[in-house]
């Protein structure tokens, strides 16, 4: 299976899930990543995610989550559009 076909279906069965079990639609992102250095002739050399959430919440959910992750802070709602 090629790696966009898998990252398309990965992201649709994550956002069925959520939606089974929580009762709405939640927004989520996923970033996968390989472990050590980046190999640059890799498939996926870097980090890599999918959402289903507009990308401009993606990007300031992303940015705040980094600040967080850093400052060791606990997690509060976020708010956005999935």
């Amino acid at each position: 299976m090629h790696s966009d076909e898998f990252m398309r279906v990965l992201g649709k069965t994550i956002e069925d899930t959520l939606y089974h079990f929580m009762g709405e639609r939640i927004g989520f992102a996923l970033l996968v990543f390989p472990f050590g250095e980046p190999d640059p002739e890799a498939a996926v050399p870097g980090a890599d995610y999918i959402s289903n959430a507009e990308r401009g919440d993606m990007v300031k959910f992303l940015r705040e989550t980094a600040d967080r992750l850093e400052n060791h802070e606990d997690f509060g709602p976020v708010e956005g559009r999935a």
